[in-house]
C-alpha cells in the first residue's frame, strides 16, 4: 500500500519487484526466502493491480508435515497471487498543508485458482506537507473477506511513509557535509516507509500471512514522467497462519526477520 505521498490523477504505470533473504522458521525446520513482482495500472480515479509473491523453500519437508499432520512433505504454496481494483472516493486538500485521500477497494487473493479469497473495503490516509515539498503521510486499509471463521474475517494493512523532497534532501546532505551545488540535485530524493498487514490467500485450504517491513529508498525522477526507486528493506514479526478448507486452524509458523531489496518504475504519461 501507498501512503499519500504523491497525489494525482494522470494516467500512471508502476512496476515494483522486491527480494527477501532466506529465513528460518522458529518451530520448525526448513528456511524460505520470497520474490514478489507487482505491476498496478491507474487510469482517471480508477486503479488496478496485480502481484505474484514466489516462495523458494529450503528443507520444506519439516514444516510441509507439522501443517498437514504428517500427511505431506510437499512445499506448502510456491506463488500466492493477488488482484485488486481501487476506485478514488475523496482526495483533496486543507489549510494547504493538510491531504486526505479515500478509495473503495476489492480484492482477490489466491494459489493457483481465481478468484480466491474475495474482499471489499476501504483505503484512505492523511498526509502533512512537512517543508517545502517533504511529506509525511500515513494510511490505513481494511478489506472484509468472504468469512469463514472470526480469524479469517478480513485483511489490514496500516503504513507510515515520509517523502523527502529533491530540495530537503540537498539541504541534508549539505549538513553532513555533501555539497551538491544549487543547481546539481533536480531529480533526487528519498523515502522511509514502515507498513504492518495481514493478509488472507485461498489455496487448498487458506493461509494468512503477517509481516511488518521498514525501507529507505533513493528516488531518481529525471522528468516529470519517470521515477525510479531503489533500496534495502527490513522484513519483521513474519507469521503465515494455515487453515483447511472449513477455516479450521491448522498450524502457526512464526518466521524469522530478514533483510531484502526494492527496485521499482513509475511512468506517467
Amino acid at each position: 500500500m501507498d501512503t499519500p505521498t504523491k497525489f494525482g490523477k494522470e494516467p500512471h504505470i508502476t512496476i515494483d519487484s522486491t527480494y527477501t533473504l532466506p529465513a528460518s522458521f522458529r518451530s520448525a525446520s526448513g528456511e524460505v526466502s520470497v520474490v514478489r513482482n507487482s505491476v498496478r495500472v491507474g487510469y482517471s480515479i480508477f486503479e488496478l493491480s496485480y502481484g505474484l509473491s514466489h516462495f523458494i523453500w529450503e528443507n520444506e519437508g519439516d514444516i510441509s508435515r507439522q501443517i498437514s499432520g504428517g500427511k505431506s512433505s510437499n512445499p506448502p504454496f510456491e506463488n500466492l497471487q493477488d488482484l485488486t481494483l481501487q476506485a478514488q472516493l475523496v482526495n483533496g486538500r486543507f489549510n494547504e498543508d493538510w491531504i486526505y485521500w479515500l478509495d473503495c477497494t476489492a480484492t482477490s487473493a489466491f494459489e493457483k485458482d481465481f478468484p480466491g479469497a474475495l474482499g471489499l473495503g476501504l483505503q484512505g490516509g492523511l498526509a502533512y506537507d512537512l517543508w517545502k515539498g517533504s511529506i509525511l503521510g500515513s494510511g490505513v486499509k481494511a478489506v472484509a473477506v468472504s468469512p469463514i471463521n472470526d480469524e479469517l474475517f478480513g485483511d489490514i494493512e496500516v503504513g507510515l511513509v515520509l517523502s523527502v523532497s529533491n530540495e530537503t534532501f540537498t539541504e541534508i546532505l549539505k549538513m553532513i557535509g555533501v555539497d551538491m551545488g544549487d543547481d546539481k540535485n533536480k531529480t533526487i530524493g528519498m523515502t522511509m516507509a514502515m507498513t504492518g498487514s495481514n493478509k488472507i490467500y485461498e489455496t487448498e485450504g487458506y493461509v494468512k500471512e503477517t509481516q511488518s517491513k521498514f525501507g529507505l529508498y533513493l528516488d531518481y525522477t529525471p522528468n516529470e514522467h519517470w521515477t525510479f526507486s531503489i533500496g534495502p528493506e527490513y522484513v519483521y514479526e513474519r507469521n503465515y497462519t494455515f487453515y483447511n478448507s472449513n477455516g479450521r486452524k491448522l498450524s502457526s509458523q512464526n518466521l524469522g526477520s530478514a533483510f531484502g531489496g526494492l527496485a521499482k518504475f513509475v511512468w506517467r504519461f
